[in-house]
């Protein structure tokens, strides 16, 4: 299914009464897919950060020379020692926790030089430009992203709470509930994956 599918079917529904550009509408199904991969974790990455032993704070936002990344980061889950170990995160009762100051930033507590870790979290989708591209999550959720449509765009005439565009919200939080008692979105854990998957070998 491409972008274009999916201005078809908001177009023939929950946009029939808005008068809406193409890239008016584009925004809104980023929007709306930022929204739904941040509720189903749709996009698992990781990230390998070698460590320095004077160093013990690094940026997994592509700017650190120590840590190799290719995207974004909506959440971290998990980080793996070269063994395979987990390593607790933000635990206060554990010497070797790694603490997540930030969002997008790990503080090792006793790094060790030239050793690395393995950073696993989910990622945001990649922003939609064009109506060719392709559509990047699964159809039990098209539901749920044409109602987040109609939320945004009817917002953008008329944001009361009573307005049509609460009805869109409304309708968008129960097709999220249904996918989820469902179970129609199966996510990639990437927790429970063998180290070896995670790029250590």
């Amino acid at each position: 299914m491409t972008i274009q599918d999916v201005i078809n079917d908001a177009n023939a529904g929950e946009l029939s009464q808005v008068s809406a550009t193409e890239q008016d509408i584009l925004s809104y199904i980023n929007l709306g897919l930022i929204e739904l991969y941040k509720r189903f974790s749709l996009r698992w990455e990781e990230a390998i950060v070698t460590m320095r032993q004077d160093k013990t704070v690094y940026k997994l936002d592509g700017t650190d020379s120590n840590v190799e990344i290719s995207s974004d980061i909506n959440t971290i889950a998990e980080v793996y020692d070269e063994n395979g170990a987990s390593l607790p995160i933000n635990s206060e009762t554990e010497a070797l926790s790694i603490n997540t100051p930030t969002w997008n930033t790990i503080q090792v507590p006793y790094p060790s030089e030239g050793d690395k870790l393995s950073v696993i979290y989910t990622a945001p989708p990649e922003r939609v430009t064009d109506p060719t591209d392709k559509l990047t999550i699964p159809s039990t959720l098209l539901e749920a992203l044409l109602h987040y449509v109609g939320y945004r765009a009817h917002g953008s005439i008329n944001g009361n709470i009573d307005g049509e565009n609460n009805t869109h919200y409304v309708r968008f939080e129960k097709s999220c509930d249904d996918v989820t008692k469902r179970g129609l979105v199966t996510t990639d854990d990437m927790t429970n994956h063998d180290i070896k998957d995670k790029g250590f070998v």
